[in-house]
């Protein structure tokens, strides 16, 4: 298992009042097998491995429908509001901490922390979580590994954040406080980005290096807030389709707008803006096909996806950039019901010779010839 984590400035300016603005450059370290995570400087986002399952406890209760707290089911199960020993993902902290329960997540804080907002403040980010939690499994059709809550941990004052890819478990800061205090929300943003790697499971399939967690985070993001009709709601309101049209401009349209531009030199070899559109551009492709064919449609590609990787029992360790380049224009071109072939050489994106013999039975739709005929957007 892998873990990624966003670590992010607060100083004023930082974060611009631009919507297109607030997604941070990213980069990757890999880590062996049985590495221990450690903060590092001076990037955003280090995806590592030897993840362990959160320790996280069933629990109904209050939440997204605003319902009642349930009654423990067992004395295991912590009370809403008890106390309870947590332990870093690093392995090198204990921490004690009240658990704040939700629906789906729990919010895990410490009493100092908690002094420095308030209870309210906490409420409202377990009812947000639980709607993210919501929209994410029924978007992608599945939910991240590990039993009971999705527990959300402040577990220091530096702007970082860690998620799990694929499990449940999510640390933040207590730095992101202040930002609700300026009208801004930066926490619900962070958190949100690494609730999203938890439900991760086919990013590795699906996007090359140097970064596939965080080229799934480039469509999986800004997407779900089309997907919930939500648009851009933090510093400014941003209709869903305009937020759509912003970011696939951020992440796509300038790998497609780059002088000489191919799949090789852009993304392979990290040549054209580093690391940055190597990354960018693989989710920003995603977030061009759903302009195209809309969320009913995308709705159903995270399932074929993972029907493909199941029922070939493909490894992600073993599979080529082509052969990853294959199971993404494969799924979304069944997503979709036409073929991409003419769209993947229409942006110099390799796909084998296999693949175009079993696209070549499907149609290539005028929505298709349009699409890959308007570089900048769809509307």
């Amino acid at each position: 298992m892998r873990l990624a984590w966003t670590l992010a400035l607060l100083l004023s300016g930082t974060v611009s009042a631009q919507p297109a603005d607030i997604t941070a450059k990213s980069a990757v370290t890999e880590l062996s097998a049985d590495a221990k995570p450690t903060r590092v400087g001076a990037i955003d986002c280090v995806t590592g491995t030897s993840a362990r399952p959160s320790q996280s406890h069933i629990r109904s209760g209050a939440g997204i429908f605003g319902e009642e707290l349930a009654a423990a089911e067992s004395s295991s199960i912590p009370a809403d509001g008890s106390l309870v020993t947590y332990t870093t993902f690093d392995g090198k902290q204990q921490l004690q901490l009240r658990q704040y329960n939700g629906k789906y997540v729990a919010f895990l804080i410490s009493d100092a922390d908690l002094a420095l907002t308030s209870l309210q403040f906490i409420r409202r980010q377990i009812d947000r979580y639980d709607r993210v939690y919501t929209y994410l499994r029924d978007f992608l059709g599945e939910e991240p590994a590990g039993d009971g809550l999705l527990r959300i941990a402040v577990v220091d004052d530096s702007p970082a954040s860690f998620g799990w890819v694929g499990v449940k478990g999510v640390e933040t800061s207590q730095a992101w406080f202040n930002s609700y205090q300026e009208g801004r929300d930066l926490m619900y943003t962070v958190v949100k980005h690494e609730m999203i790697h938890n439900f991760d499971h086919l990013s590795s399939f699906l996007f090359n290096a140097p970064d596939p967690a965080h080229s799934w985070t480039d469509f999986m993001q800004p997407y779900l807030e089309v997907y919930n009709r939500q648009g851009f709601t933090d510093e400014s309101s941003v209709q869903p389709e305009e937020w759509l049209r912003i970011m696939t401009d951020q992440f796509f349209t300038s790998f497609l707008s780059f002088p000489g531009r191919t799949w090789l030199t852009c993304v392979q070899n990290a040549a054209c803006d580093g690391n940055n559109m190597a990354q960018h551009a693989q989710g920003g492709l995603v977030l061009r096909v759903a302009q195209a064919y809309g969320t009913a449609n995308m709705k159903r590609w995270y399932p074929i996806a993972q029907q493909m990787v199941t029922s070939r029992n493909l490894s992600s360790t073993s599979m080529t950039g082509v052969q990853r380049n294959d199971l993404l224009f494969e799924s979304l071109s069944k997503t979709t019901g036409d073929s991409l072939a003419c769209f993947a050489d229409s942006i110099t994106w390799p796909i084998s010779d296999s693949l175009r013999t079993t696209l070549s039975v499907m149609p290539s739709s005028a929505r298709v010839n349009r699409f890959e005929t308007l570089p900048d957007g769809i509307y």
